[in-house]
């Protein structure tokens, strides 16, 4: 062979300047009190480490509280103490790797159970209070090598959580899962996302009984809950497209029925036929939730300890379009069918029944679960201007199915304002809510039909100004229009109430 002669003389580099720069310092901390009307108090410390690190940690303490209670000419039901708790830290350690963020949490709610003033017998309902406990630790992990290999599958995250709760009245869970993501490779490079996990909760509500009944999760019972979710995305031509598969099932050994699962499609399609001004879209897509305890508390602190956790689920499907009209201005309008199974809701028969919970006489919402169809369609308008951005929407909906049911919302309007000049900023929204049905109505057991929660306008506002770049102060102001609707049955919401706050950062 003949040697090779190379001969390479590229011309010089200019010299380039560099110079460093100095970043200005995040807020890294702070510290935020305040106080308002009735008896309202909030303090929050959050302490964070300074970037560019590999490892960081946080911590955050924060207080809440105030007066609940319905509105009436009873003291005893108008000033009802009411207090969130709560600690979050976390740690978390960059490797070559992998990152790993470990996660803890703990919560102390202090909940005061209220009723109405019973209009038979002029005696007002029991008024006891309890602690709500909770704590949770999780340690979740993330996949960030770069280096490339010839498998068809890469292992991409994952977690372990255990999660405590104490939610008083002799109700306890347990819950402990782990999930898992990992990336598989389904032929021309096409990726495969699949999530799999499984949770086992223990739920005991010791001896407490509504009356003689005893409803699944009464006594210690394991709930096993499993879930198996593939995904794929690309695009062709003009069409964007996502497939996949939800799977999800628990199994309660307690009793032979209890055993549910769910198999739903998850297609979602868009294209976009004029650039930046109509993309069309449309999809079928479900999803499942295993109740807890926990989440219901969260949702609702005022339901009785025994109470049947189901696998819930909904299935969707849903077509629209969206884009951008004169100018900056945005819309969206989306037509859907949703089809409910096991949907949670709050039920009390009327306003002046109790609920017998072990030794105590409670004005409580049961947990009750239903299946229905609800059709919808929703409108959105988004207009953002120099100082000014407004948005405004509407959804409409009409039911079928059962009817025993609350929370019906066929009519909803709403919009905001926000407001940004210099170091000012205020956001004000309002919304308005109509066609909410409660159910069935009874005296005793005399039944005395179907009736509708009222129509309400809640009006909120938000006004915070900066001193400087380390102090800021706020003003919010709920319920502006000082309504007396019900969120339940018996169960009002506060008049105005008003908050200011100062936030420090540091």
């Amino acid at each position: 062979p003949k040697g090779l002669l190379i001969d390479y003389a590229p011309n010089a580099i200019d010299a380039i300047e560099l110079e460093r720069v100095r970043l200005p310092k995040l807020p890294s901390s702070r510290i935020t009190m305040g106080g308002g009307n009735y008896a309202s108090s909030l303090l929050q410390v959050a302490l964070s480490a300074p970037r560019s690190s590999r490892q960081a940690w946080g911590l955050n303490a924060y207080h809440n509280g105030s007066q609940s209670g319905v509105r009436t000419a009873a003291t005893s039901l108008d000033r009802q103490p009411h207090y969130d708790n709560g600690f979050k830290g976390h740690f978390q350690y960059a490797s070559k790797d992998y990152t790993f963020t470990t996660q803890l949490a703990a919560n102390a709610n202090y909940r005061t159970f209220y009723g109405t003033l019973d209009s038979l017998t002029a005696r007002l309902d029991s008024l006891p209070s309890t602690w709500n406990t909770k704590v949770a630790v999780s340690q979740h992990w993330v996949n960030t090598g770069r280096r490339k290999s010839q498998s068809k599958a890469s292992y991409h995250s994952g977690a372990l959580t255990l999660d405590l709760g104490q939610l008083g009245l002799g109700a306890r869970e347990q819950r402990a899962g782990t999930r898992h993501r990992m990336q598989l490779e389904a032929g021309k490079g096409t990726p495969v996302l699949l999530d799999v996990g499984y949770q086992l909760s223990r739920y005991d509500a010791g001896s407490a009984l509504i009356g003689s009944t005893r409803t699944l999760g009464d006594s210690a019972t394991n709930y096993h809950h499993f879930f198996f979710e593939p995904r794929t995305s690309g695009k062709k031509g003009l069409f964007t497209y996502s497939f996949g598969l939800n799977f999800a099932a628990t199994a309660a050994p307690l009793d032979s029925s209890a055993f549910q699962f769910y198999i739903f499609p998850d297609v979602v399609l868009q294209a976009e036929l004029l650039k930046h001004i109509l993309a069309i879209y449309g999809g079928w897509t479900g999803r499942s939730e295993q109740q807890s305890l926990n989440a219901l508390h969260l949702e609702n602190p005022w339901i009785s300890a025994p109470s049947a956790l189901y696998l819930s689920g909904e299935n969707k499907g849903y077509a629209g379009m969206q884009g951008a009209l004169v100018g900056a201005v945005q819309y969206r309008v989306e037509a859907s069918l949703n089809f409910y199974n096991n949907a949670v809701q709050f039920l009390r028969d009327s306003t002046q029944s109790m609920e017998t919970l072990g030794t105590k006489n409670l004005a409580l919402l049961q947990v009750g679960y239903t299946n229905y169809v609800r059709s919808a369609v929703r409108a959105e308008l988004n207009i953002p201007i120099e100082l000014f951005s407004a948005s405004a929407y509407m959804e409409l909906s009409t039911y079928s199915g059962n009817n025993d049911f609350v929370g019906q919302e066929a009519r909803v309007f709403g919009g905001r304002l926000r407001y940004d000049w210099q170091a000012l900023t205020a956001t004000t929204d309002l919304k308005y809510v109509g066609g909410r049905m409660k159910g069935d109505a009874y005296r005793g057991e005399q039944w005395l039909g179907k009736f509708d929660l009222e129509d309400y306008l809640d009006w909120n506002l938000e006004v915070r100004y900066g001193i400087n770049e380390n102090l800021d102060a706020s003003l919010r102001v709920s319920n502006l229009l000082n309504q007396n609707y019900q969120l339940w049955s018996g169960y009002t919401v506060r008049g105005t109430r008003a908050l200011v706050a100062l936030n420090y950062q540091f």
